[in-house]
């Protein structure tokens, strides 16, 4: 799935690049996602690592639609929470079945993903080496395969040539 911003960022600090990286999170890198997701459960805190070499600004995540994971489409939800424990989405995620979004809305853009409203002129940021937390919950009547699960996140590394600034 490609990834088009939905709008111009300003050009990289004077003594730093930008370079574009998608970050894919799946069955293949993240443990968590090689397991069945029962009816009414849910995983909280799934570590999602970002690269040590540099700091990243998402602007944009994405992922396919799931398909039906085994049972019923549309049943896995999920939340994202930043290294600080500050959810990236519009309410606080202390209620079970609350602030969980489908995979099918961020498939459903063509690939322009969704672009966080409160980030700066350069996306929001992570720090190099930060970690994200996915939660993930199953709010269907059956079991849901979670390595049909994909979640793409979007934006660019920035690397300093000296002083970045």
């Amino acid at each position: 799935m490609s990834y088009r911003p939905q709008f111009p960022y300003r050009p990289a600090p004077t003594g730093c690049e930008d370079q574009r990286c998608q970050f894919s999170f799946d069955s293949t890198n993240t443990p968590f996602l090689t397991q069945t997701l029962a009816s009414g459960s849910q995983i909280q805190r799934i570590p999602l690592n970002f690269d040590r070499d540099s700091e990243f600004f998402v602007r944009g995540i994405s992922t396919p639609s799931p398909g039906d994971g085994g049972t019923t489409a549309g049943l896995l939800q999920f939340r994202l929470q930043d290294q600080k424990g500050n959810p990236l989405s519009d309410v606080d995620n202390s209620q079970v079945t609350t602030n969980f979004v489908f995979p099918n809305l961020y498939s459903a853009t063509m690939g322009a993903g969704i672009v966080a409203l409160d980030s700066d002129d350069d996306g929001v940021y992570v720090p190099r080496g930060g970690v994200w937390y996915l939660y993930l919950y199953n709010g269907g009547s059956g079991d849901f395969d979670l390595t049909t699960f994909v979640l793409n996140i979007h934006g660019v590394k920035r690397y300093t040539k000296g002083k970045c600034g």
